[in-house]
């Protein structure tokens, strides 16, 4: 009986010790939305998000983009589409302006020229007023309607692509259920007392 509790207890503490090293950061409770790039494991490698308070001060029109102008094509041709997220009521249909009839955008994925710099990043918009109308005719676009995570590694450069990176856009919606790092380890810890404890009694 008791190698067999040390048995599972030894299964258990196998599956805690390796989520320990948490793949995702774990972002504020108010947070609005985030762009991450992946490593190849899937573990974050670079970032960018924002809380509901940062988008009232911001205003709808700022773009977060992550610092690292490395992640994307410097000379793209042609130039990346926008990728639209279109807001949806809590059946996942898409969201009607009354007044113009055109379904409402929730958030932009872009790649995005800094004018200081003049170099390009990947970032996105949180929550521009605005609906498709305003979309000039002819520009080059994506319309996404949004509930999960969606996955917008295309945007990333031909060479990150190859090596197996990826890049992925949430909108109200947690990057991930991993609990804390500092939590699995208290786990991990009080798991590895019980064993401990178990296999001194065999």
């Amino acid at each position: 009986m008791l190698k067999r509790t040390a048995l599972c207890l030894l299964f258990i503490l196998s599956i805690a010790l390796p989520a320990a090293a948490a793949p995702l950061p774990v972002l504020p409770s108010n947070t609005s939305d985030w762009l991450f790039v992946l490593n190849p494991d899937g573990t974050f490698f670079k970032g960018a998000w924002c809380t509901e308070a940062q988008e009232l001060a911001n205003g709808a029109l700022f773009v977060y983009m992550i610092p690292d102008s490395s992640l994307v094509d410097q000379n793209p041709t042609p130039f990346p589409p926008l990728t639209i997220l279109v807001d949806t009521d809590s059946g996942g249909n898409p969201i009607i302006d009354p007044l113009t009839g055109q379904w409402v955008i929730s958030d932009f994925v872009e790649v995005e020229r800094d004018q200081t710099t003049g170099l390009l990043y990947l970032g996105f918009q949180s929550g521009p007023p605005l609906t498709l109308g305003d979309i000039p005719i002819g520009f080059p676009f994506t319309v996404l309607e949004f509930k999960t995570p969606f996955n917008v590694t295309s945007y990333l450069t031909a060479d990150l692509q190859r090596q197996g990176y990826t890049a992925w856009f949430g909108s109200d919606i947690a990057p991930s259920t991993v609990p804390e790092p500092g939590t699995l380890i208290l786990v991990s810890f009080g798991i590895a007392v019980l064993l401990g404890s178990a296999l001194k009694r065999i």
